[in-house]
């Protein structure tokens, strides 16, 4: 209870926090529309624009969030983003009430290098671990511009090389865990998210019909009805 008292007081201090936060892109416009998430208090009914900055708020009540945001810029990696379900199980907990950090079980780092070998990508993976040695998390660190290289071996699926870090949103096997943060030199935080957040904030988990990953988007699913069981959980076309 005190840990809920707590994070709720600190929600109330990032509500009023002074951050700068860029525009939006809609670039995917069908997706776009005014919120679909339940009026209450804490989660009113946005605009587009408005539902970010406030995602964005939400985000920074979880202190590891907030931590690996300030700290990412010291490896000097010059596209990187925190991503996918550290960031919208951070929200679901706080429309359940729970602690903000119940239940995360990891924070995935992606970004983007031309060299392509492991070597590289592996002393990241090193660097990241001495960053964020103090956290008790666990934190994962993968370029996306190797992903083409191994992901039909582990998931059975083709994938196509890509083309920056955020360009893999898109083909993430559900809409929901599309979205992902990071924080500029200027400090401005950016937000990415080609299928908006308004599914993550109404607690809807719905399949990203771009790809044919049914059977990963079906295993994450389950996973996450097991622990937030008030998800909503759309089964994907055959």
């Amino acid at each position: 209870m005190q840990k809920l008292q707590t994070e709720a007081a600190g929600l109330s201090a990032v509500m009023r926090r002074d951050i700068r936060v860029s525009k939006p892109r809609m670039t995917s416009p069908k997706y776009h529309r005014n919120s679909i998430f339940k009026d209450d208090e804490m989660f009113p009914r946005y605009t587009f624009r408005h539902s970010h900055e406030k995602f964005i708020r939400f985000l920074l009540i979880n202190p590891t969030i907030d931590t690996i945001l300030n700290r990412m810029p010291d490896l000097g990696l010059s596209d990187w983003w925190l991503s996918s379900g550290c960031l919208f199980q951070t929200v679901w907990n706080l429309r359940v009430g729970r602690p903000v950090t119940e239940g995360i079980s990891d924070y995935d780092i992606i970004y983007f290098s031309d060299d392509l070998s492991w070597e590289a990508e592996n002393e990241v993976i090193n660097n990241c671990s001495t960053l964020f040695e103090d956290l008790p998390v666990y934190i994962e660190a993968r370029n996306q511009a190797r992903v083409h290289l191994w992901y039909k071996e582990k998931f059975g699926v083709e994938y196509s090389p890509l083309k920056n870090a955020t360009h893999s949103l898109w083909r993430y096997p559900s809409r929901t865990s599309a979205i992902a943060i990071t924080k500029g030199e200027d400090d401005v935080y950016h937000l990415s998210a080609p299928f908006g957040v308004e599914h993550a904030l109404a607690m809807r988990v719905e399949p990203n019909r771009r790809t044919k990953a049914n059977v990963v988007y079906s295993a994450k699913a389950e996973r996450w009805k097991r622990e937030w069981p008030s998800l909503r959980v759309s089964i994907p076309e055959q």
